[in-house]
């Protein structure tokens, strides 16, 4: 499974298969799969739901680095462009629905795209390394991504397209990234040193570290309220933490499975 996401109001989920090629709906309160589109070529890299839930996109790995928007009711393809490049990974969808953004995971490039008329509008570059992953304010005025390998987090103004501010506190990879839902702080998730640290994304600055997990942070999530997050850890075991607040640690659980938090 190459990617996971949640719509908007909850009552279904979308999982991209990479072995497949397919994107499934389920029903998570029943467990019970209720669609799925078939017809991508290639291997599915990235996957993002609309804001209203009406429509959503996925990018392919095949020779074009295909985009394809897809309308959630009938299930059917409604547009598709090329990006260009079969590198993306990762896609966001502006709160809006009124653009979207790829990161390239080759040369670090963003660009910016009209789902209506499937045009690029925009290239923003600044990072050295290639993007693994990024994520849009809520607000839509800016967005951020994280690079793996130049071990930094950026912030873009999407009104000009330029560099807000490069949060270069990360001592290794950032390996997670999310924002709050009000805007004011965004978690990332470093490899080497196992820890998730809060940024002010106002000022740059750390405001807090979360430590606890004795292996690389995977991934993360902020809950919708943004008063404690969930951290992933896979290496050299699992282990899941819930934090809460931006100050202090929750518990943290390890063993076999994941448990529930």
């Amino acid at each position: 499974m190459c990617a996971v996401v949640i719509a908007g109001d909850g009552t279904w989920l979308a999982t991209a298969s990479g072995t497949d090629q397919t994107v499934r709906f389920w029903d998570p309160a029943t467990a019970t799969q209720i669609g799925i589109l078939k017809g991508p070529t290639g291997r599915v890299t990235a996957l993002a739901i609309a804001p209203d839930d009406a429509w959503l996109a996925t990018i392919n790995d095949d020779s074009e680095g295909t985009i394809r928007i897809w309308d959630r009711e009938t299930s059917t393809l409604t547009r598709t462009f090329a990006a260009g490049r079969r590198v993306n990974s990762a896609l966001a969808i502006a709160p809006d629905g009124a653009w979207l953004a790829t990161a390239d995971y080759g040369d670090g490039t963003i660009r910016i795209w009209d789902p209506a008329a499937g045009m690029q509008t925009a290239t923003i570059t600044g990072h050295t390394a290639g993007l693994a992953g990024m994520a849009i304010a809520p607000d839509g005025t800016w967005l951020a991504t994280r690079s793996t390998y130049d071990g930094t987090v950026r912030i873009w103004d999407t009104a000009v397209d330029v560099q807000a501010a490069n949060l270069t506190s990360q001592a290794g990879r950032v390996s997670a990234l999310g924002i709050a839902p009000d805007g004011m702080w965004l978690a990332s998730g470093d490899v080497y040193d196992t820890k998730v640290r809060i940024l002010d994304t106002a000022t740059g600055e750390e405001t807090a570290t979360l430590t606890g997990h004795t292996g690389r942070v995977s991934a993360l999530a902020i809950a919708p309220d943004g008063k404690w997050l969930a951290v992933w850890s896979d290496c050299p075991r699992w282990e899941a933490a819930r934090y809460r607040g931006v100050a202090k640690t929750g518990g943290l659980r390890s063993g076999t499975r994941p448990p529930a938090l």
